[in-house]
């Protein structure tokens, strides 16, 4: 049995799509749905130097849990019954998908 259905989510048309089938899944199979939004820190430097300050980066961090929450919003509108929860990580995405099954849920990419 399915406990957990886990899904990527980056804002992407086709994100938005795999959010939607695994919502329908998690539906049919009485499962949780988890919503995995990550974001990764981009790395660069500038003439002046690196350009990478805290409020960049809690502005990446508050646009992707801004976004994670909108989807979550929104596929509860559908199914009011359906628990949702969200994960907004650091990170490469595939790590945090995959930290996130036990052995019975289902990964949906």
């Amino acid at each position: 049995m399915t406990n957990q259905i886990v899904v990527g989510y980056d804002s992407s048309p086709s994100s938005l799509e795999a959010v939607a089938w695994a919502a329908s899944e998690a539906r049919a199979r009485k499962a949780r749905l988890m919503i995995i939004a990550c974001y990764e820190i981009p790395i660069g430097v500038s003439a002046g130097g690196a350009w990478l300050t805290a409020d960049v980066l809690s502005s990446i961090e508050d646009g992707t849990a801004a976004s994670a929450r909108t989807v979550k919003a929104s596929v509860e509108s559908h199914d009011p019954e359906l628990d949702v929860q969200v994960d907004v990580c650091r990170g490469p995405v595939r790590e945090s998908l995959i930290g996130n099954l036990a052995p019975s849920d289902l990964l949906v990419v």
